[in-house]
């Protein structure tokens, strides 16, 4: 049911969501509960207080006034009853909370609820809340009571209430008991339910509203990176991620489209590879073809056998370069080569493969440049890999020279490597593809009516041979002037003359 990432997430925000507010819920109930009870627990505590002081004052005022008569408390309740129910009425109003005065008897001789005067109390009700009397007297301590839980009077109070009583000072068994009339606390907790309620379905709204858009934003491009996937799987490179906001989810859309153009272009450079490849191996293998067909059947004289033979030799060396090369590619692709680490004189190695170039460099007339810091120069590398890789950068140099041009082998000492830089004056290298050089399979425009042998391997596999000597290679270049590659190579040190070559290797 909940497979998908939005529905999994807007789920665990709901709960989240409701668990946060029950308990937020809880606390706040908890605490308005015991406000609401200690409000009315005081209200009915105070209204019993200020009908005693009222009524205490009444009764010294009318016993000053009457004091010849030796007046008796029942005389005040029955003389002043009607100054007594206003007096009552006004303090319950101002309260909200209902008032009995009961006599002796417990009955009720003033209230505010007219309907139960007369009533009369349960016996024994006061013996309970007030104690025993002892010797007809009641401690101070037993002159109020105050109840911590809702209680029940008899036919006086039905419904269960907070009370308070207290004996008035005119007479020990005359008694106020104040009750509150409205059940505070239940309005307030369910004015608060409502209040809870409303509020959390209407943020629930809100913040699922809010949930929504910030989870359609997050998804939207996953779905679109899923979509673009599967036209990857397909052979379709084309499909790219809309990018929106500078987010990790915008950085991650940017990372999937760079992926998707380096795809795209990597399938372009196969494709071109593989044409390329295609066109170097069915030339020479149809001229071979050719050639000794002609050979065999007679159509080719006996006296020029020998010359259409060393074509064949030549377009055979070809196809064994060419073979050689994808084998080279393979294996370092495969991590399978190996570098045996030696020491060696890179300065002599430059001025040998400089050498065997000599008929190329005769026929256009270059103007060769040797530069060494000193005569032999040592780096600790695998030799034939290196020579691989000085033989190509130079291979190059000469191919892409122009008649006369300069052509300059420079190796220089720094404070942790050799460098070794080939420059030749010549086509260049367009600004477009500089950052494309080595990369597999990749030829640029211009190199393609010079170059017919390549298919865009050499620079790569330099790179990678480079790279797994921990070292580097760099290009330079301006089109239609020039072009330099440097690399460096690990300092070696030279051995001494009773001792071999000394040998290291590196996987």
């Amino acid at each position: 049911m909940f497979k998908s990432v939005f529905s999994k997430y807007m789920l665990g925000f709901i709960l989240i969501f409701l668990c946060s507010f029950v308990c937020f819920g809880a606390i706040v109930f908890g605490y308005i509960s015991e406000y609401t009870r200690s409000e009315a627990i005081g209200s009915v505590q105070s209204a019993s207080h200020s009908t005693k002081i009222m009524l205490d004052a009444m009764w010294q005022d009318y016993f000053d006034q009457n004091v010849e008569s030796n007046p008796k408390y029942g005389d005040f309740i029955l003389n002043e009853q009607a100054n007594i129910d206003a007096a009552i009425e006004g303090i319950a109003k101002f309260t909200a909370v209902g008032i009995f005065v009961l006599d002796e008897e417990g009955r009720v001789i003033a209230t505010t609820e007219q309907s139960l005067l007369g009533n009369h109390a349960p016996q024994g009700f006061f013996d309970t809340l007030f104690g025993q009397k002892n010797a007809g007297a009641l401690s101070i301590a037993q002159t109020s009571y105050t109840s911590d839980e809702k209680m029940t009077v008899g036919a006086l109070v039905t419904e269960k209430s907070y009370l308070s009583a207290v004996t008035l000072s005119g007479s020990e068994n005359y008694y106020v008991l104040t009750y509150n009339l409205v059940d505070s606390e239940s309005i307030v907790m369910n004015n608060l339910v409502r209040a809870v309620s409303v509020s959390i379905f209407v943020v629930l709204l809100l913040s699922l509203a809010a949930c929504y858009i910030i989870s359609y934003h997050m998804i939207t491009p996953l779905k679109d990176m899923s979509k673009a996937a599967k036209s990857f799987a397909m052979g379709d490179f084309n499909a790219r991620v809309r990018v929106r906001g500078q987010d990790e989810i915008a950085e991650l859309a940017i990372a999937f489209n760079n992926m998707a153009q380096s795809l795209a272009d990597l399938e372009e450079q196969r494709s071109s590879f593989l044409a390329n490849v295609s066109h170097d191996l069915r030339t020479p293998m149809t001229s071979i073809s050719g050639f000794i067909d002609g050979i065999l059947d007679g159509t080719i004289p006996p006296e020029n056998r020998d010359h259409y033979l060393n074509i064949i030799s030549v377009e055979i060396k070809r196809l064994s370069r060419l073979v050689r090369t994808l084998l080279d590619l393979s294996r370092i692709q495969c991590g399978e080569r190996k570098f045996n680490m030696v020491d060696f004189d890179a300065s002599e190695m430059a001025r040998l493969i400089l050498l065997s170039f000599e008929g190329q460099i005769d026929k256009k007339r270059l103007e060769v440049e040797f530069e060494s810091d000193r005569d032999k120069m040592y780096v600790l590398a695998d030799s034939d890999a290196i020579h691989q890789v000085l033989y190509n950068l130079i291979d190059n140099a000469v191919k892409f020279s122009y008649e006369k041009g300069a052509l300059r082998i420079n190796i220089k000492e720094q404070e942790k490597n050799i460098a070794v830089s080939v420059y030749n004056e010549g086509c260049g290298i367009p600004a477009a593809d500089l950052s494309h050089v080595f990369d597999r399979f990749y030829k640029a425009d211009r190199s393609r009516g010079l170059d017919k042998t390549g298919v865009g391997l050499g620079l790569f596999i330099v790179k990678a041979i480079l790279q797994a000597h921990g070292e580097n290679i760099t290009v330079d270049s301006e089109e239609g002037k020039f072009c330099c590659f440097t690399l460096t190579l690990p300092k070696g040190t030279a051995p001494a003359a009773e001792h071999g070559k000394r040998r290291r290797e590196h996987l």
